[in-house]
């Protein structure tokens, strides 16, 4: 063997002699056993390396991890540390969420001082003091909204200023002559005086001005149907009176007399169809005079006698009209006069319903009068004026027939198209009294039908309802329907998003200031070769345990021990666990990149999510600055998931907010193994000036 050996190596020896420093063929150099046989080694053992090294890779990463998570309990300091670590974040969110859990339903604890100095009014009309401070005054001690407190007016405002009292509200000597003196011309309303302390809270002066607001709106309110319901009052007691077996024949009375406005009207109606078909009559004429007026042109030596006697038509035709005219003029004043009369017997006796009826058939008659004014009268005067001026040219005519034959063809067209005008706004006006004695009439009926019968119910129906349903409605006339899209339980429920985001954070912080930054010497000494960025990936997995605990937990008392909505508890939970190991990466990244100065970055970015994150005010009442960093915050998107959780889910919002938070994660660690060696010579340098100054830790 010894000799075989030898052999080999004398053989090898001579190969390398051979070829050192000649030019040797591959075939020369495979033939050669001494240099092929350690090159083939050398590639099977790669070969047979390549899958251990992989595995070796998750191996070492999942060493690292495991052996620090095993040493976060190895005594009983760090286990304790480990457990105060994990409840912290959720004592932080549950406090807060607690402490505001339903703010607006303890206001009965905000102290509001009230003083009334309102010496009350006595009228001329009315000798009674009427003391509206003292109304008020009664309505707020049923009011348990706030903590009223009635006292002197010195006492509240000096008690305001103390911070006794969260506000005052003085009541002053003349509201109730303010509040009665109706002056509509002026515009000035009755001032109850409010005083607030904004010192003592920032938010308490915006609830109290609230209280404030609504006793305003109150006074208002009950004034208004106060007022009502007396009118109302006043006109159902005259409809009763009137409804008493011995009014039964005024009811008639004056169901007669609207009975006879109808007739009346609709005798007014034929009156005006009769006077519309004599316009028409009249536009025919003039269409005839256009006619009349071709020929003449044609015989100039009839037409002075021609046109003469058809401008004596034509303004005998006028007269007409104007008789005419007087006549309808007349109707429309005894129209009016019928109307006013029946007017005045309808408030004589307090008929609401027959006050409004009569008003509406003058404001017709007016209507009509002011629609012939403005187009019937003017025509006649133009139609008057140029039967005039036809008279007036005859001599004329002879001399210069066919310049003047053009202008009296405008003129007769011009005054056919008033009279078309004037004939259809008769024509209309009649229609309209025709519809209205026909609304009389039917009121009559139901009148004289409810008398006949003894039904009176149905005739309270028509003379109006009651005192209190109309004034109720006359001062609320128009309510608020309210819808919600995607409701919360409660203002706490609401804010747990936000404080559970916070805690999440905070928690992530105190774990990078509590836990070391890079594994201990025993767990490296474990691994087979460890590379720099096996050893950040597995120190990671400490800080994602421990990020994941805390979600759990927080998220677990969120649902059983604070009972917040949730429609969806497991897209919850995922939120809470994508959150938590979204803030892990961030905040781990920048601790082990750049040591401190990596979670003073953090803080900084805590402090920024704090208002831009949009989970307390809406970003649209923030400062710009805040709205344009708002979608670079990882907590935006985090309480965007967390109340699509709780709330309902609406075009896979949820979702999209979960797939930005785990971007921010994932770009954060590639951040840290792209930037860890660069990072190293600033790290270096920051930990010597930090240790050269004997004081502050690296």
């Amino acid at each position: 063997m010894n000799a075989s050996f030898a052999w080999m190596s004398w053989k090898a020896r001579a190969c390398a002699t051979y070829t050192k420093g000649a030019r040797v063929s591959s075939a020369a150099v495979q033939r050669c056993p001494a240099i092929m046989d350690p090159l083939r080694g050398q590639r099977r053992a790669r070969r047979k390396l390549r899958g251990p090294c992989e595995v070796m890779t998750m191996r070492n990463i999942i060493t690292i991890c495991a052996d620090g998570i095993r040493r976060l309990f190895s005594n009983a300091i760090s286990t304790i540390i480990v457990i105060s670590l994990v409840l912290l974040p959720s004592i932080f969110a549950w406090y807060n969420i607690l402490a505001c859990w339903d703010v607006f339903g303890n206001m009965g604890s905000l102290t509001i001082a009230v003083a009334n100095e309102d010496e009350g009014y006595r009228s001329d009309l009315v000798p009674l003091k009427i003391n509206v401070g003292e109304q008020v005054l009664s309505s707020l001690r049923e009011n348990e909204e706030y903590n009223w407190v009635f006292t002197s007016s010195n006492d509240a405002i000096e008690g305001t200023k103390e911070g006794r009292y969260y506000a005052a509200v003085v009541i002053p000597k003349s509201f109730s002559r303010d509040m009665l003196t109706l002056d509509f011309a002026s515009g000035n309303a009755a001032d109850i005086v409010y005083y607030s302390n904004e010192k003592k809270n920032a938010i308490a002066p915006k609830l109290t001005g609230q209280g404030a607001d609504a006793i305003s709106h109150h006074v208002n309110e009950s004034f208004a149907r106060a007022l009502a319901e007396i009118t109302i009052s006043l006109i159902q007691s005259a409809s009763n009176n009137l409804l008493a077996d011995g009014d039964l024949s005024r009811v008639a009375a004056v169901t007669a007399s609207i009975d006879a406005i109808g007739d009346r009207l609709e005798q007014t109606a034929h009156a005006f169809e009769l006077y519309a078909n004599l316009l028409d009559s009249v536009r025919s004429l003039s269409e005839g005079s256009a006619e009349l007026l071709g020929e003449i042109q044609a015989q100039a030596r009839s037409a002075g006698a021609s046109a003469s006697s058809d401008a004596e038509k034509l303004a005998s035709s006028v007269e007409d009209i104007a008789s005419a005219d007087s006549l309808v003029v007349r109707s429309l004043d005894t129209c009016e006069e019928h109307a006013r009369k029946v007017l005045e017997a309808a408030e004589a006796l307090g008929d609401e319903s027959a006050i409004q009826k009569a008003n509406q058939v003058l404001d017709d008659i007016a209507a009509i009068r002011s629609g012939y004014e403005q187009s019937t009268a003017t025509a006649i005067d133009e139609m008057r004026s140029n039967a005039a001026d036809l008279q007036s040219s005859v001599a004329a005519l002879a001399d210069s027939l066919s310049v003047i034959n053009d202008d009296l063809i405008g003129s007769v067209t011009s005054t056919e198209d008033k009279l078309a005008t004037a004939s259809n706004d008769v024509t209309e006006m009649a229609r309209s009294m025709q519809a209205l004695a026909g609304t009389l009439k039917t009121a009559v009926r139901d009148i004289d039908s409810a008398l006949a019968s003894g039904d009176f119910e149905t005739l309270h129906e028509l003379l109006g309802s009651s005192a209190e349903d109309v004034a109720k409605w006359l001062t609320a006339p128009v309510a608020m329907k309210r819808t919600a899209f995607f409701p919360s339980d409660g203002f706490g429920s609401a804010m747990s998003p936000f404080y559970s985001v916070l805690a999440l954070f905070i928690g992530q912080l105190l774990t990078a200031i509590t836990l070391r930054l890079r594994p201990a010497e025993e767990t490296l000494k474990r691994c087979r070769r460890p590379k720099p960025y096996q050893v950040f990936l597995g120190h990671f997995g400490v800080f994602a345990f421990i990020a994941l605990v805390q979600g759990t937990l927080l998220a677990l008392g969120n649902l059983l021990f604070l009972q917040v909505q949730a429609m969806h508890p497991f897209l919850y939970l995922l939120c809470f666990w994508v959150t938590s190991l979204s803030f892990a990466c961030i905040i781990y990244t920048l601790s082990a990149l750049f040591a401190n100065l990596g979670k003073a970055i953090g803080v900084l970015v805590l402090i920024a999510q704090v208002t831009a994150c949009g989970g307390s005010y809406p970003l649209q009442i923030l400062p710009d600055f805040v709205q344009v960093i708002s979608p670079w915050m990882p907590a935006t998107h985090a309480v965007d998931a967390m109340r699509a959780a709780m709330m309902g889910v609406y075009q896979n919002d949820i979702w999209i907010s979960l797939a930005i938070l785990a971007v921010f994660g994932a770009a954060f660690i590639v951040f840290g193994l792209l930037l860890r060696r660069p990072a190293q010579a600033l790290t270096h340098a920051y930990l010597k000036k930090v240790d050269a100054s004997k004081l502050m830790n690296a």
